[in-house]
């Protein structure tokens, strides 16, 4: 047989071995709030632990501003300045501490001088809150394997993570999910150690206590403000959604968790491990300029991410009220059901949007178009700051938000595809790139 031959057998059994680690992944975050649910019913307990979630993804939304840039950096670093790769780590890492570890001081000088925060949540908030900081160096070292093409790393974590707190819930659990917090931040906390060594024994790395570096650093930097100031903006859309869907009885925002989860697993599992490999071959293609071979990636991601998304979504969304019945069994009223399936709708449309603009997205983030970032991103956020002000102030049912949502990611998309076809090259190389 042809070395041709065994590079594609080799590549199709990896593709699988990932797809295979994403299923086990979802599957286990999918077990993890079953149970929650069956153990603590969709109420008041749930609510504290989904609402807590989203405000520490949106307050290390803050903390990437320190470092995100890297990814689109890294592979060109890797290929002509590798000597500097070590101190660039390093200290993008130093400054992920520092910066997570004045959010965490903030947070307990504006919830202990300012009435913010129910009481349930605030209890959990203040040990959970450490999360910030552990989570934030888990993401940075997860998008660094990634590019070190470590692909199953970025899973196995996660698998892990998912199930100490899988354990927690079925054997430890009682009244409340505070247990959920400590188990989130030892288990997490493992896994950063694991990945230090990883990355250090991989690169040969030397940690050095140094926090700034003129050159690349600052770029960096500047960039990954740019990069997540429009991420802040768009991420306001979970805040809306929770303020909103905590207004109303006990237990709403947990049912659109669970949604949401649906549909994510759905993402993760057909279209995640294709997004993984697209993100670093995309950035490798690039880096090389190799314009026509990136155009043709681009169509090829696209057109089986979409296809894969939108067919494996609709199975769901039929199949939906058998798998709650069957999961969640009785502690879950039919009229909850059927008010997730409806959920599943809008977010299943909202989710095909992001799908089909991440291609884009990437190569647009590579070309390092950050301001058109933070556009796009802040007119989302004007739609979306809208749709809440709408429905707050006329009472509107708590799905209208969730239209909000899908136009802002329509208008976004149609605005990112514009962009990347203004962009691209059509054919050969260019050395440098408007932005």
């Amino acid at each position: 047989m042809s070395k041709k031959y065994w590079h594609i057998f080799f590549k199709d059994i990896k593709q699988v071995y990932l797809n295979l680690l994403s299923l086990i992944n979802v599957g286990l975050g999918f077990a993890f709030i079953v149970m929650l649910g069956r153990k603590l019913g969709l109420g008041e307990q749930t609510d504290v632990y989904f609402v807590s979630l989203v405000i520490i993804t949106y307050l290390e939304g803050f903390v990437t501003i320190t470092w995100s840039a890297i990814k689109h950096y890294y592979a060109e670093l890797k290929i002509n300045e590798e000597n500097s790769l070590n101190k660039i780590y390093v200290i993008l890492l130093n400054n992920i501490i520092i910066s997570s570890s004045f959010i965490i001081l903030l947070y307990f000088l504006i919830t202990n001088n300012f009435n913010v925060l129910n009481i349930e949540i605030k209890a959990f908030l203040d040990v959970f809150i450490f999360f910030v900081l552990v989570h934030s160096l888990l993401t940075y070292n997860k998008k660094i394997l990634n590019l070190e093409h470590n692909y199953a790393s970025v899973y196995l974590v996660d698998i892990f993570v998912y199930v100490i707190n899988l354990v927690a819930v079925i054997f430890f659990m009682e009244q409340d999910v505070m247990i959920l917090a400590y188990t989130t931040i030892v288990s997490s906390s493992l896994i950063v150690i694991w990945q230090l060594i990883k990355i250090f024994n991989l690169n040969n790395f030397k940690y050095q206590f140094v926090f700034y570096e003129k050159e690349i650093i600052l770029e960096i930097v500047r960039n990954s403000f740019k990069l997540n100031v429009g991420l802040i903006l768009y991420n306001f859309k979970d805040i809306a959604i929770a303020a909103i869907f905590t207004g109303f009885s006990s237990g709403t925002y947990s049912l659109y968790s669970y949604a949401n989860k649906f549909i994510g697993v759905v993402s993760s599992v057909v279209t995640g491990p294709i997004e993984n490999v697209y993100t670093a071959k995309i950035s490798h293609i690039v880096a090389k300029k190799d314009f026509k071979k990136a155009s043709k990636t681009v169509r090829e991601t696209l057109s089986l991410t979409s296809t894969l998304f939108l067919v494996s979504a609709l199975i769901t969304y039929f199949i939906l009220p058998n798998i709650l019945g069957v999961m969640i069994g009785d502690k879950t009223p039919v009229t909850d059901i059927n008010t997730m399936q409806y959920l599943f709708i809008f977010l299943a449309a909202y989710t095909l949007l992001k799908v089909i603009e991440l291609p884009y997205k990437k190569v647009l983030n590579l070309f390092k178009f950050f301001n058109f970032g933070i556009f796009i991103n802040a007119i989302y956020f004007l739609i979306v700051l809208l749709g809440y002000g709408l429905t707050q102030l006329q009472s509107l049912n708590f799905v209208y938000i969730l239209f909000f949502i899908i136009i802002g990611q329509m208008v976004k998309l149609s605005l990112s595809k514009y962009r990347y076809n203004s962009s691209m090259p059509r054919s050969g190389t260019r050395s440098i790139l408007k932005k």
